[in-house]
């Protein structure tokens, strides 16, 4: 199993487990001595959606204080925990910034990686209506990649397929939809950019990987043939979550645009 989708399991286990125990105020996580941001964003989210306390395995305590409390004077190779407020979209490019610091340009370039993270960010506010959305990276330097994850509490993709008559046979060909390109955005296709080019160029020219989970429907990409999920009750996730890996790269984004059009 890819570890994207791995990992996205792995929080479906922290909720379905909690959901299972004794004490609803305590959310244990002492058996987990490592996170992917995959794995912990939407765990964070869960414990502070139901104000929860803590429990926390000793190799982790650590890392998530400072993902929960970062300090301003240390050499970071994380983002932490971001919010963005449905009422400040102009807010989200100090947050896209500090993805670019941390990333430190070498990950596709600053164009590149920029629409990139532009076109996810714009999805989830010109779509989701959402109440709470969340952005976490992680630069992982010895293995050569960072990973980013997108979390929103709104309508799904399935949903705002349904409320735009855009037909799909399950949540898992919405989503699967959603990455080849069928957008409810005016411009997607005279831009020429959209998620489905840029998800494609990430795959092509950075090793780059994504699992997308939306409702009841999962779909993990790379270079391979995509992987489609229906999740059922245990993997259902209100919402969305956009999970993306990759490696570092120099990424001419026009020139591949160009060989695109050309081919």
């Amino acid at each position: 199993m890819p570890e994207l989708i791995d990992n996205f399991a792995k929080f479906c286990s922290i909720r379905s487990e909690h959901n299972k125990r004794k004490n609803p105020n305590i959310l244990d996580l002492t058996s987990y001595n490592f996170f992917y941001p995959t794995t912990l964003l939407p765990t964070l989210e869960f414990r502070e959606k139901n104000s929860l306390k803590v429990s926390l395995n000793p190799n982790t305590y650590g890392y998530v204080e400072k993902i929960l409390n970062p300090s301003p004077w240390s050499k970071k190779t994380y983002l932490p925990v971001r919010e963005l407020s449905p009422r400040d979209r102009v807010g989200r490019e100090k947050i896209i910034d500090q993805i670019f610091d941390l990333m430190d340009h070498t990950y596709g370039g600053k164009t590149a990686l920029g629409l990139l993270l532009y076109e996810f960010t714009d999805n989830i506010y010109q779509h989701s209506k959402f109440s709470r959305a969340f952005i976490m990276a992680q630069q992982y330097p010895k293995k050569e990649f960072t990973e980013i994850c997108f979390y929103d509490n709104g309508i799904s993709i399935p949903g705002n397929f349904s409320e735009y008559n855009i037909d799909y046979k399950d949540d898992k060909d919405a989503v699967m939809q959603a990455i080849d390109g069928t957008s409810t955005k005016d411009e997607f296709a005279e831009r020429g950019w959209g998620i489905n080019r840029l998800v494609e160029m990430f795959i092509e020219e950075a090793n780059g990987e994504i699992f997308i989970a939306s409702r009841n429907g999962g779909v993990y990409v790379d270079k391979n043939k995509p992987r489609l999920y229906n999740l059922g009750k245990t993997y259902k996730i209100n919402g969305t979550l956009v999970s993306l890996r990759i490696s570092k790269s120099d990424i001419d984004i026009y020139q591949y645009m160009k060989s695109r059009k050309s081919g």
